[in-house]
């Protein structure tokens, strides 16, 4: 594969992740996982620069490789974060095509789980294993059921500009910790914090001072939750395959349309949109 072509391919992945971000109820560290680029994603985060020491002095390294795939992935992120949000705003997807579009991260999600469940060797399934899956799986049903008491929090609601960009970028700490996990969704932490609508508006119509508070804060949390997951990767990966195994399907139950239409013609293309998601990650699984 060329240089070029290898580029894009991150770059498309890296919008997948951007659009589920953009979802309540999906993690774009889900679709990471099942792009087959979770591992490289956390670890680039985690491992982008190093030390060495020379000559009695302690040298920053920079890698190379790391930084130029977080760069590729980052610009994938954001164009699809910004491509899918006009089009939510836009079209009402949210609303209008929200039973088709769940139904088909719910085929996602579900197809994924043989690719998780072959990416390490000790994946028999033991009591210790069951139980991280069961608290794991717990935690986000926990999550799902607690209603925002406001969802559309804007800076006229806060006596001081400064205490709204402060509560941004706190928002931003938050997000980016889900989406590093997945099956927690970033979107649905910014929906409870009452800060969804505001930053989807700002990606949208592209207000730098709104988006650039937010990125701050999602590099703070991003290092954080890098470095954890980073460490349970290397030193308990079963276990940490296990948790996140129990997150994604957690996830499902936000994700499940709760006024789902009977009719025969909604259920059909509903089934359709699963099938496809469905079939999506087995044909990834077999690149």
């Amino acid at each position: 594969m060329s240089k070029f072509k290898k580029i894009c391919k991150i770059i498309f992945k890296g919008m997948a992740m951007g659009a589920a971000d953009t979802i309540p109820g999906v993690s774009g560290s889900t679709i990471a996982v099942i792009v087959g680029i979770y591992d490289q994603f956390i670890e680039s985060i985690k491992y982008f620069f190093g030390f060495k020491i020379r000559k009695r002095y302690l040298i920053l390294v920079v890698k190379k490789a790391q930084i130029l795939f977080l760069i590729q992935l980052v610009t994938g992120i954001f164009l699809g974060g910004f491509i899918f949000s006009r089009l939510m705003i836009k079209l009402n997807l949210l609303t209008t095509y929200y039973n088709y579009s769940s139904f088909f991260f719910i085929g996602l999600i579900l197809g994924s789980l043989p690719i998780i469940i072959k990416a390490h060797h000790n994946m028999k399934l033991t009591f210790n294993k069951g139980l991280v899956f069961f608290l794991a799986f717990s935690f986000v049903i926990i999550l799902s059921v607690l209603t925002p008491a406001n969802t559309n929090i804007g800076i006229q609601m806060f006596h001081n500009p400064l205490y709204f960009y402060f509560f941004i970028f706190i928002s931003g700490i938050i997000a980016s910790s889900a989406m590093l996990v997945p099956g927690i969704s970033g979107s649905f932490m910014l929906l409870l914090l009452g800060s969804y609508y505001t930053i989807i508006n700002a990606v949208s119509s592209l207000n730098l001072p709104i988006i650039f508070t937010m990125a701050s804060g999602t590099v703070v949390g991003a290092f954080t939750v890098a470095n954890i997951m980073g460490y349970f990767l290397k030193k308990h990966p079963a276990f940490t395959y296990y948790a996140i195994i129990g997150l994604m399907l957690g996830s499902l139950y936000k994700l499940w349309p709760t006024n789902l239409d009977p009719k025969t013609s909604t259920l059909i293309i509903c089934f359709f949109s699963f099938a496809i998601g469905f079939l999506i990650t087995r044909l990834l699984d077999k690149k």
